[in-house]
């Protein structure tokens, strides 16, 4: 995995391990890309990718719809 992946500023991953929602989202191995399945109300934030300084993605979820 290349990059370190926050939610609101909150470390998300750490090295190539996802420590939140674990079962629910993935890392890819060859890009600075994030999956969530099984989106939820409380997955709504900023999520951003970091290489070193660099930000390399940056991404706003926001949940629409009704939600069990």
């Amino acid at each position: 995995m290349k990059g370190k992946w926050n939610y609101n500023e909150a470390p998300l991953t750490v090295g190539d391990h996802v420590i939140r929602e674990k079962n629910r989202i993935t890392l890819s191995s060859t890009d600075y890309d994030l999956e969530i399945a099984n989106t939820k109300k409380t997955d709504e934030g900023n999520y951003t990718c970091k290489d070193g300084d660099k930000v390399m993605k940056k991404y706003s979820v926001v949940a629409k719809g009704d939600f069990l």
